[in-house]
């Protein structure tokens, strides 16, 4: 590491703001803050970088490349900021979708704080009920996951060094993760 910090990369704390001037001709229902990715610091040295976002499609060399197109100044610490409003040129319909989970993350929160106050004094149906929402809302967020675990297996499979072998064993592809319809 750089010594810019002693936090691992897993405790690491960096929203991206999205106050770009790329926003601006957004409609102003178009969320304007989401956060994205975990740093806490000012800087990322490469080791940094590699760490956190490695993938075992690009090879070390590109997210080499990667960082110092996006810092420019290739001294080994790219600054967060400049990584904040890379990110935030890229974000196209994922915009939407953090911000809507970001929403649904609150709600959440706050739907299980209720519970936690309310629960030992509610009726035996009422505690059945509260249950059953736990339940319901714990099965539709591991659907959701399947799906987009799915979508990732897709996307690395077309991604991956051995093209033509194509191979998705989920139920759910979209036709833009289909062979042929890539981006």
């Amino acid at each position: 590491m750089s010594g810019v910090t002693e936090a691992p990369v897993e405790q690491m704390v960096f929203e991206l703001a999205l106050e770009s001037p790329a926003l601006a001709s957004q409609p102003t229902e178009t969320p304007r803050h989401v956060t994205l990715l975990s740093f806490d610091l000012a800087f990322l040295s490469f080791e940094e970088f590699n760490a956190y976002f490695a993938d075992g499609i690009l090879t070390t060399e590109e997210l080499q490349e990667l960082f110092f197109s996006i810092d420019g100044r290739q001294n080994n610490n790219l600054d967060t900021d400049k990584l904040s409003e890379y990110f935030s040129e890229h974000l196209g319909e994922y915009l939407n979708v953090l911000s809507a989970l970001e929403s649904l993350n609150v709600a959440i929160l706050k739907a299980m704080d209720k519970t936690k106050e309310e629960y030992q004094g509610s009726s035996v149906l009422g505690q059945f009920v509260t249950r059953f929402m736990l339940r319901e809302t714990s099965n539709q967020l591991q659907s959701l996951q399947r799906s987009l675990q799915c979508a990732m297996e897709a996307v690395e499979e077309q991604s991956s060094p051995a093209p033509g072998a194509v191979r998705i064993m989920c139920s759910w592809v979209p036709n833009v993760l289909a062979p042929g319809n890539m981006f």
